[in-house]
């Protein structure tokens, strides 16, 4: 039970980050859009995911197996795409030098 619960807790979680990205997509700086809607996409589709391992819970190992390769990809969007837009955007443009 508690298994579920917290399968359930997760797909809903993972809902409010679609909501929250997909607005960011419109609402958030140029650089930040892309980065917005591409987190709302690969939470949707962990939404979906989620909730395939609810009506279907007896095959862990193909949804464990089915996930493994997004998870790759969640690496790069969530994680490492974020940060690397922030420390590209603190970098001075180039042509410019910095002033003593």
């Amino acid at each position: 039970m508690l298994d579920r619960w917290t399968i359930g807790a997760t797909a809903v979680v993972a809902v409010v980050a679609v909501v929250l990205n997909a607005i960011g997509a419109r609402r958030a700086t140029p650089g930040m859009r892309i980065l917005c809607a591409m987190r709302a996409a690969l939470a949707a589709v962990y939404v979906g995911w989620y909730v395939w391992l609810l009506m279907f819970p007896a095959d862990r190992a193909g949804w464990s197996r089915s996930i493994a390769g997004v998870n790759l990809v969640a690496w790069v969007v969530v994680w490492i795409s974020p940060a690397w837009y922030v420390l590209r955007s603190r970098r001075p443009p180039s042509g410019i030098e910095r002033r003593r």
